[in-house]
């Protein structure tokens, strides 16, 4: 079922999705374990995408399930003679805050048709309105980032408006239709680790998030007026110690 990892009996020891490539994966166990809240939108089934997830898009864009791509997959297309044109996808429901000494992990996995002439973000994120890039303005949120002009990412994370953010470096910055993945581990309420393809890119101790709940999101516009602009979800999720 989409949105649930559940497996009934269990057989010797208990397996985790961490490996050495999922470093932001550390702990969190691959199937069903009642110690972890879990979720996890791999897009596979049709309903995916208006059962758990609220879609904010502008006039002349799109946001639906490839019907080519395989794997499941969600498309945020924009106009092609529109700047600043674009969509967003965030989750429904809102389960995540970090707490004192739990773990919460996040993971998404994208690409982009234009690496540098659009903009983007993915993470935890209060729930925005209005437009896609209103995630951006979200009081409280612990994401990536990436800029119009630029295909270098930044780690950000935010508290009551009051921003932490670092550049990653240009070696793991995003390329045009390249699959990348993003993750994030919260240490409880003292520090964030970033990863981008499973290498560690950056760590914050301050304006952690601790008193709004969040939900998962992702958002992508063009940054010109010309030729059409694609973003691509293969899957996000999040897990947190109980």
């Amino acid at each position: 079922m989409e949105g649930i990892m559940a497996k009934t009996s269990f057989s010797g020891p208990l397996h985790f999705a961490y490996s050495k490539t999922k470093p932001f994966l550390q702990g969190v166990p691959a199937a069903l374990n009642l110690d972890y809240t879990m979720f996890h939108a791999d897009f596979t089934e049709p309903q995916a995408l208006a059962t758990n997830f609220t879609v904010i898009k502008d006039t002349g864009a799109t946001v639906a399930l490839s019907s080519t791509l395989p794997n499941g997959v969600v498309t945020l297309t924009s106009a092609a003679t529109t700047d600043d044109d674009g969509g967003s996808i965030q989750t429904i429901a809102l389960p995540w805050l970090p707490v004192a000494n739990k773990k919460l992990h996040m993971w998404a996995r994208i690409k982009l048709s234009d690496a540098t002439q659009s903009e983007m973000a993915v993470g935890l994120v209060q729930p925005f309105v209005t437009n896609p890039e209103a995630m951006l303005t979200a009081a409280e949120h612990i994401m990536f980032t990436k800029a119009d002009g630029t295909a270098l990412v930044v780690a950000v994370n935010e508290a009551d408006t009051v921003q932490t953010a670092s550049t990653t470096t240009t070696a793991i910055s995003m390329v045009d239709d390249t699959w990348m993945e993003f993750g994030i581990m919260v240490n409880g309420t003292t520090s964030i680790d970033y990863y981008i393809n499973g290498n560690w890119v950056a760590n914050h101790t301050a304006n952690i998030n601790s008193d709004e709940n969040m939900g998962l999101g992702f958002y992508h516009i063009s940054g010109v007026a010309t030729g059409t602009k694609v973003a691509y979800i293969d899957y996000i999720g999040a897990a947190q110690e109980r």
